[in-house]
């Protein structure tokens, strides 16, 4: 009997002890599975899909003590009810209707109102029926990506808006030319005294303010010429402060504060005066009520993390060129198309061409620009230019005899008629043998029969078939010396990237008018090559 009692016992032991061994295996695979689910850096949680009640979260999800079987939505939306509607759908609803694991995105707002985007996975946990008791939810923060994607797809717009704008200002100023060229040539055969010289004036005026419009549409489209030099931003806003004070009125006032040490940058010096008289000016209009107006420059250096969360910029060396006012701010919708070409906030004062002007010259100068604005506490636009080690470039005044007649014999090719006949009509009344084609394949043809005898070519930039650079490669395989100008309603970039400029070859920048056109070609005539 004692023995069956001491077996008894013994057995009792080694079951408890098994137990034990089994509680402490449980314990250690409870306390590594909390480990990994803690060690999550999203919110991870188990959703009982009877009553929504949440039956597991690790410590990123921030519920603390899961006391009282607290309801999912009650946790993660703050709500008395399961989620809904397009910011908010609800993960179990989708999981019951598809039996499939999804993926929802949840959107929230900080308490300044600024939107937070969450990606929300969940999965389903079936039972051995095959029903669905539980689903696993973690949530992924994508504010970032998504502020990422939307700036890919604004600059992709800009981009496209871009491409447009520079096709129409092209097209519109092979219009202008034939306008203000014939217009022109009118006034030059008129008497000081006939009455229509007032007419032809009042439409020359016309097509001047006409081109300025095609010039910040080719600004805005990155394809306008640029006279690049080494520059000090300092001394541009220095040089303009006296023009600004008077510009902003009395109720304003301006700081200027620019760092002394700030680097140089290498850009178009007339060009960076537009941006900030343009930002300046929409900042005095910001603020019709007077405020607070400040210039400033700085020093910054940009490193990878920071390029990583703004698209389009390079890390390196950049110089920050920010103008800030206390006006009224911008709502986040007119933030999103404020640099598009026609946009306006001021009705018809505003041609909704200064802001997207300054985009394109900015983006053309190898920087960005960023916008940061809160309705009613003010706008801050910030610049950023690559900063450059290089000295200011001094100015050269270079002079030169202009000869307005000529006997040169000169071979045009313009595929749009009534360009290429006003070029013969202000050229050959001056003494000039003009040699018309419509296309590269003409010229090459005209060039064979009398080459000899040309002295120039001048030729469009972009025509069908054979454009004006692949034209004038092929002519320096012929005649190495033929001095060559190009002319283009745009600077297309493959003047500059795909195709190298000799020093004896020139550009034109359309619309045309005589007077132009022969300061040019006299210039590249007479031009002496080193």
């Amino acid at each position: 009997m004692t023995s069956q009692l001491i077996d008894t016992i013994n057995s009792l032991k080694k079951e408890i002890d098994e137990r034990k061994q089994i509680e402490k295996q449980v314990l250690q695979q409870n306390e590594l599975l909390n480990n990994i689910l803690n060690s999550l850096s999203h919110p991870f949680y188990v959703i009982d899909t009877s009553d929504y009640t949440i039956k597991l979260a690790n410590e990123a999800a921030h519920f603390g003590e899961l006391a009282g079987d607290p309801k999912c939505y009650m946790l993660t939306h703050k709500n008395d009810e399961p989620c809904s509607g397009d910011e908010h759908p609800c993960t179990i609803r989708e999981i019951n209707r598809t039996k499939k694991p999804v993926i929802l995105e949840h959107i929230h707002y900080d308490s300044e109102g600024h939107a937070l985007f969450f990606d929300v996975h969940g999965y389903p946990i079936f039972d051995s029926n095959g029903n669905i008791v539980q689903v696993i939810e973690y949530t992924v923060d994508v504010t970032a990506r998504k502020k990422l994607e939307h700036q890919f797809l604004q600059a992709q717009k800009m981009e496209a808006v871009g491409q447009l704008a520079g096709g129409i200002a092209h097209d519109f100023n092979n219009l202008l030319s034939a306008i203000l060229g014939y217009a022109e040539m009118a006034l030059m055969d008129l008497p000081d005294d006939h009455p229509a010289r007032a007419k032809l004036r009042t439409i020359m005026d016309a097509g001047e303010k006409a081109t300025v419009l095609t010039r910040q549409l080719l600004t805005f489209s990155r394809k306008q010429i640029m006279d690049m030099k080494v520059v000090s931003l300092n001394s541009i806003i220095e040089s303009m402060a006296k023009i600004l004070y008077r510009l902003i009125g009395e109720d304003i006032s301006l700081e200027l504060n620019t760092r002394a040490d700030v680097r140089n940058v290498k850009a178009d010096a007339s060009q960076m005066e537009q941006v900030l008289m343009n930002l300046v000016v929409n900042a005095r209009d910001a603020m019709p009520n007077g405020g607070r107006l400040t210039i400033e420059t700085e020093n910054v250096e940009l490193d990878e993390e920071y390029a990583r969360g703004h698209e389009g910029i390079k890390p390196g060396p950049y110089v920050m060129f920010a103008v800030t006012d206390t006006g009224i701010g911008m709502s986040r919708e007119v933030q999103d198309r404020i640099f598009e070409p026609f946009f306006t906030t001021k009705g018809s004062r505003g041609t909704g061409l200064g802001l997207s002007t300054i985009y394109g010259i900015i983006k053309q100068h190898g920087g960005n620009i960023f916008l940061y604005s809160e309705p009613n506490v003010g706008t801050t636009f910030k610049i950023y230019l690559p900063a450059t080690g290089e000295a200011p470039e001094k100015k050269v005044t270079e002079e030169r005899d202009i000869m307005i007649h000529g006997t040169e014999t000169i071979l045009v090719v313009e595929d749009e008629p009534s360009i290429l006949r006003l070029i013969a009509d202000s050229l050959q009344p001056l003494g000039y043998e003009i040699l018309e084609a419509s296309c590269g394949r003409e010229a090459l043809q005209i060039l064979n029969a009398r080459g000899g005898e040309i002295d120039l070519l001048l030729t469009d930039v972009i025509m069908p078939e054979m454009s004006g650079t692949e034209l004038a490669a092929i002519v320096r395989t012929i005649r190495p010396s033929m001095k060559i100008v190009f002319m283009s309603g745009y600077t297309d970039e493959m003047i500059f990237h795909d195709f190298t400029m000799d020093s004896d070859m020139s550009f034109l920048q359309k619309p045309l008018t005589p007077r132009k056109l022969v300061s040019k070609l006299n210039e590249a005539l007479h031009k002496k090559v080193a």
